[in-house]
């Protein structure tokens, strides 16, 4: 196995390639589920790996917006929120909103409130936009999206 990858570094080197081959490299391997933490509760989750969806979505219930926001433009508002992992644990945050995004859904499509979170896996510690849904029907409270895989992870469906 090290002498294939040698042989493909050194075809790479010649053909001028070998700088994006050695940042594929650095990069971490994912399968199709990952144990991700949200470090600020202490909570970690088992997150499906989704390179389909752009954006991280977590399970979030009990929205509320601070005394006075805008509900109508609630972009800036602060926003309360719980999140429950699998184990039905869950933990009380409050993020300022960034966005609000119109995510296409299997039913249609629904607008959803966009939040900073820290989201921690293998030593990657990442400040990612997160959507607060509620996910309580679907098998993963966390889904990983391409904001989170970015520049750091390679999703390999066949690992376990």
């Amino acid at each position: 196995m090290r002498l294939r990858r040698l042989a493909a570094l050194l075809l790479l080197a010649a053909l001028g390639l070998a700088p994006a081959f050695a940042s594929a490299a650095e990069k971490r391997i994912l399968g199709p589920t990952a144990r991700v933490s949200v470090p600020e509760t202490g909570l970690s989750f088992l997150g499906r790996v989704d390179t389909g969806a752009a954006t991280t979505s977590i399970h979030a219930t009990d929205i509320e917006f601070e005394e006075g926001a805008a509900l109508e433009a609630p972009v800036g508002a602060r926003v309360f929120f719980s999140i429950h992992d699998e184990e039905g644990q869950s933990r009380r945050l409050s993020a300022k909103v960034e966005k609000v995004q119109a995510t296409r859904t299997s039913e249609g499509r629904e607008e959803r409130l966009c939040v900073y979170l820290w989201l921690e896996l293998d030593g990657v510690r990442k400040k990612v936009l997160v959507n607060l849904n509620d996910r309580s029907a679907m098998r993963y409270a966390l889904l990983l999206g391409r904001n989170w895989l970015e520049d750091d992870f390679l999703v390999d469906v066949a690992r376990r």
